[in-house]
């Protein structure tokens, strides 16, 4: 991925307006043979929920791993991009 690439990835996280299905922004990350899906939601800042935003309820986002980053540049260089 180029810089403008990354550029794009990381403002669109940052910016929840133009979130087509917001509250929330599914996300991936690519894995050896698979991906591993996750969500962001809207007012939590650079948070992923690892759920697919299909599976988005109140007792999933308590029970679900979430892993927490400084920013998005920081989330989008762990991997995370916009799915």
């Amino acid at each position: 991925m180029n810089a403008k690439e990354k550029f794009d990835h990381v403002a669109f996280m940052g910016d929840e307006d133009s979130w087509p299905q917001w509250p929330v922004l599914p996300v991936k990350r690519s894995l050896q043979v698979s991906y591993q899906l996750g969500v962001i939601l809207a007012g939590q800042g650079p948070e992923v929920y690892a759920l697919s935003m299909f599976e988005v309820t109140q007792k999933n986002l308590q029970s679900c791993k979430v892993s927490r980053y400084e920013s998005f540049e920081e989330l989008h260089d762990d991997g995370w991009v916009v799915d």
